[in-house]
């Protein structure tokens, strides 16, 4: 069941998981599903193990909530409480989507970090499919104390995080579906709710300002996209609709957007005018008339369909930028931004000045930076220039034959065979020595960290390190003797790790002999 440590966020009766009767737990971290009559759960997945979830549609017999694993996977729970079960379920899935994202984001980083680590550092990639890949350990065992900068990041670190940007088409990927009854189901999760929000600020103050007292969450979302503003076609707006004034503000907005215009000097937007024939041959130059009275309805439509495109991405750009700024009237960032204000002959040079480094500079060209060092101090620079009597511990005889004797082929060197085995064994034969040493480094160091044991969780780790020794020491280690072997070397190059593992052994006979003693 949950450990004691664990906070148990709610806890939902009469739940049934492949036709058994049980209780439902959403955790901290984690949901799981026991049957009834037992303690222990039958059902448990992390957050981030999940992709997302989907509910049963309203007015079926059986009250569901499906939950869609990264594997492809997917486990059903029968919400079977006649009194509460749509409740019950609802409760359950607003509950997960508040939870889901946050481990999503967390998922996703680990993600990206264990792959930059690969990536950087070839013998800890190596390591990997020595030992995860074979699996002589899992991946949770081999990246337990290599993600702490990951999984305990610093307050101050997490602040400063750089935000995900928004996709263009995100409105575009809601596809919806039909239910049967011709009618469109639309399936949101918290990320599409969340870039609508960060896209039109004028829907979150709707939804603040309807949700939950005016309208329910469902009943706003089914407004929003049967409303003149999802479908922006924005010709005749309706009164009741109460997103009409969402897109007058949309109207204001992008208006504001068309007066401050382009920062960027560099950027010439007029140049971009279709134009039959260039100026000063003889074509008359004045623009056609753009008034909605001259207008046809099908250049109405097409008119605002390029309006809605330009203010949809205006909207998505300025998402990125908007969230950490303070708030605004727009009095005073019109008189900042304005080309015709004062203050623009002030901050333009400045401008133009950065934009012009940004056109003509590449980062990627310029000279790193070189370390800096720190300078040496010497309170008394004597002792380190004259030896005094190091000159005299040794005459130059007795040196030249202590180095006589110590080298290969000398008198103390006849023993050693480091020589002749570099000589013996092929290259190949000493990278797979090398690599047989990191990992069986790695998998000692998860062994002897266990000691003292004192913890449960620790004598559950050191058994399990135990036969991944022993495993390591089959599926590695022997065969590579067994080759070593056939190629008709005579020394015995794994004989240190030999040594090493059974070391480790012994010690874990040692203490296995003194708790079973313990406990008799």
């Amino acid at each position: 069941m949950a450990s004691l440590s664990e906070e148990v966020l709610l806890v939902v009766k009469k739940v049934r998981q492949r036709k058994q009767d049980g209780t439902l737990y959403l955790m901290a971290e984690r949901i799981a599903w026991g049957p009834e009559g037992k303690d222990r759960f039958t059902v448990s997945h992390l957050y981030a193990d999940i992709r997302c979830q989907k509910i049963s549609p309203d007015g079926k017999a059986k009250v569901q909530l499906q939950l869609v694993l990264h594997t492809g996977e997917s486990t059903t729970f029968h919400f079977a409480n006649e009194s509460s079960a749509l409740k019950d379920r609802d409760a359950a899935k607003e509950l997960l989507q508040q939870l889901l994202p946050k481990f999503k984001k967390k998922a996703n980083k680990e993600l990206e970090e264990k792959n930059r680590m690969l990536q950087e550092d070839p013998v800890l990639f190596q390591l990997y499919k020595d030992l995860v890949v074979s699996q002589v350990i899992g991946a949770e065992e081999f990246w337990a104390n290599r993600l702490g900068g990951v999984n305990n990041t610093e307050p101050a670190t997490c602040n400063n995080k750089q935000e995900v940007g928004i996709s263009g088409a995100f409105l575009a990927d809601i596809r919806p579906q039909t239910d049967g009854c011709n009618g469109l189901r639309y399936n949101l999760t918290a990320d599409i709710i969340e870039s609508i929000f960060r896209t039109y600020p004028a829907v979150k103050q709707k939804y603040s300002e309807n949700v939950p007292h005016t309208l329910t969450e469902k009943d706003f979302w089914t407004r929003f996209f049967q409303s003149h503003y999802f479908h922006r076609d924005r010709i005749n707006t309706g009164t009741q609709d109460i997103f009409s004034e969402c897109a007058k503000q949309d109207e204001k907005g992008l208006k504001s957007l068309v007066t401050q215009g382009v920062k960027n000097p560099l950027v010439d937007l007029l140049s971009l005018e279709d134009k039959t024939l260039d100026e000063g041959f003889g074509i008359c130059t004045t623009q056609p008339s753009t008034s909605s009275s001259n207008r046809t309805v099908k250049e109405n439509s097409n008119a605002a369909i390029i309006k809605r495109f330009n203010h949809h991405s205006a909207m998505v750009l300025a998402a990125g930028s908007r969230k950490g700024e303070a708030p605004t009237d727009q009095t005073s960032e019109t008189s900042s931004t304005d080309g015709n204000s004062r203050d623009s002959d002030f901050f333009q040079p400045p401008v133009k000045k950065v934009k012009l480094q940004e056109a003509i500079e590449y980062e990627d060209l310029q000279r790193e930076n070189k370390l800096k060092t720190v300078a040496l101090n010497l309170k008394k620079s004597d002792r380190y220039i004259f030896f005094g009597s190091l000159f005299q511990v040794l005459s130059s005889a007795a040196a030249s034959s202590a180095i006589a004797a110590l080298s290969p082929g000398g008198v103390l060197m006849q023993g050693g065979t480091q020589q002749a085995i570099n000589q013996m064994v092929p290259a190949e034969v000493q990278g797979e020595l090398k690599h047989l040493y990191v990992a069986a480094g790695e998998l000692l160091r998860h062994f002897w960290s266990c000691f003292p044991v004192n913890t449960p969780f620790l004598e559950e780790k050191v058994i399990k390190m135990k036969s991944n020794l022993e495993r390591f020491q089959m599926t590695k280690l022997h065969p590579f003797q067994e080759k070593i072997q056939r190629q008709y070397l005579s020394t015995n190059l794994t004989g240190h790790l030999e040594e090493m593992l059974q070391t480790a052994y012994s010690k874990f006979h040692i203490w296995q002999t003194r708790r079973m003693m313990r406990k008799t």
